[in-house]
């Protein structure tokens, strides 16, 4: 593979989703390379649980030269929240809220954060930073470091102007933040001539938490969760029997995390993932785990499994997660 590489690892709210609010399930973005000729990702193993992700890349250098290239991991972008809905990141967020770690053959690498302000599509970056405004709109207003006081500070004019611009919104008796905070990770990695380097990434998956399973989990109910997760009848049999007690004689009942993972997306990679391996496993034995993967193979209720030398990534992943919490009888 000659050209741009474009690594697909696991978080990424993308541009065809919109970045006027936020995903329900905040999908993690790609692992980028710049130019590198004679560059090509050999083979790829994902790990995906609701509390780790860890990636594995082997890359192979097969120029007379060594190579220096910037990697770059986005995260998904934070969006306004808006009518209390979303995700609210005001509490203890810091950039890099997915805590991500990055080795290069079992050395970790520190990672530069570069942070954009978007409104209406546009880059208004340098206009909130002319103006003193600090970019982290998820910070709570209580926050030193958040916004809030630096906009308090602009004219009424100002406000107008930010406003039009897509900058800032009204909120009942006051102006809110109304742009997306698009963070990226970036790092410098040397490709050895005639070698192959080994990149492995480890990060906390943003998961959709719930009290409650999703509608149409169970074979009563209405819902998509059946469509989004290809959770089968026998699926949903299995569920019925264990939470109701028909297993092993103990009730539970369910809690849900959804989590988004960026297998690729169709019409961005015209070329295969090479040698993948892919692992997707609940918390406990009793959990269960859904997701549409093609190929991918039942090892238990709370585990699944992949592996193929030639895979095309269409579509990003959504994994369902359920945990059973057993009932006191």
């Amino acid at each position: 593979m000659v050209g741009c590489v474009a690594l697909v690892s696991g978080m990424l709210l993308t541009a065809e989703a919109g970045a006027s609010e936020i995903s329900r399930r905040m999908a993690a973005g790609r692992l980028l390379f710049g130019e590198a000729p004679d560059v090509s990702l050999k083979a790829q193993e994902i790990y995906i649980s609701p509390d780790r992700a860890r990636l594995k890349y082997v890359v192979r250098n097969d120029g007379a030269t060594d190579r220096t290239v910037v990697v770059a991991f986005p995260l998904p972008d934070i969006a306004p929240l808006r009518d209390n809905s979303g995700i609210d990141f005001a509490i203890g967020t810091t950039a890099d809220f997915l805590e991500t770690h990055i080795a290069v053959d079992g050395k970790p690498v520190k990672l530069e954060i570069e942070q954009r302000a978007l409104a209406l599509g546009l880059d208004r970056t340098e206009l909130l930073r002319e103006h003193g405004i600090p970019l982290e709109a998820y910070l709570s207003p209580l926050d030193p470091a958040a916004p809030a006081a630096a906009l308090n500070a602009l004219t009424q004019r100002q406000r107008a102007d930010f406003r039009a611009l897509g900058l800032l919104r009204q909120d009942d008796d006051y102006l809110a933040t109304n742009w997306t905070v698009s963070t990226t990770l970036y790092w410098t990695v040397m490709l050895a001539a005639g070698r192959d380097t080994v990149i492995e990434q480890d990060y906390q998956p943003y998961s959709d938490h719930n009290l409650d399973p999703p509608a149409g989990l169970y074979l009563d109910d209405e819902g998509d969760a059946r469509r989004d997760f290809c959770i089968s009848d026998d699926d949903q049999r299995a569920l019925a029997e264990l939470h109701e007690g028909r297993t092993n004689g103990k009730t539970y009942t369910a809690f849900s995390d959804e989590v988004g993972f960026v297998l690729g997306v169709k019409g961005r990679d015209p070329w295969p993932l090479m040698n993948l391996k892919v692992v997707i496993e609940a918390r406990e034995p009793l959990d269960f785990v859904f997701a549409c993967l093609d190929g991918a193979k039942r090892i238990s209720q709370s585990r699944l499994e992949l592996a193929a030398d030639r895979y095309w990534a269409l579509h990003d992943l959504d994994v369902l997660f359920v945990t059973s919490h057993q009932l006191e009888n």
